[in-house]
């Protein structure tokens, strides 16, 4: 039973991040400024599409380089393919 106990705290545990906000700090800059520089050109219909690349950049962060095309490939038609969703 104390194992039971010890595998549920460490299930609800939050360990230190693992450069986790270097990664949200990328994705950050790659949306706010594409969409700042569309802002100013007075281009807001094409900020969707720059926040879009911008989020299917951070997928296959933690890939070689051999597989990110494929995972980036892929990534837009998930997204588009749960946008009805919600």
């Amino acid at each position: 039973m104390k194992h039971v106990v010890a595998q549920l705290r460490a299930l609800h545990r939050l360990e230190p991040a693992n450069n986790d906000h270097l990664a949200a700090l990328r994705v950050a800059v790659s949306v706010a400024v594409p969409s700042l520089l569309l802002l100013a050109a007075g281009q807001t219909n094409l900020i969707i599409y720059a926040v879009f690349g911008a989020l299917t950049g951070m997928y296959g962060r933690l890939e070689p380089h051999q597989l990110r095309l494929p995972t980036r490939g892929r990534a837009p038609w998930c997204c588009s393919a749960a946008w009805p969703w919600g």
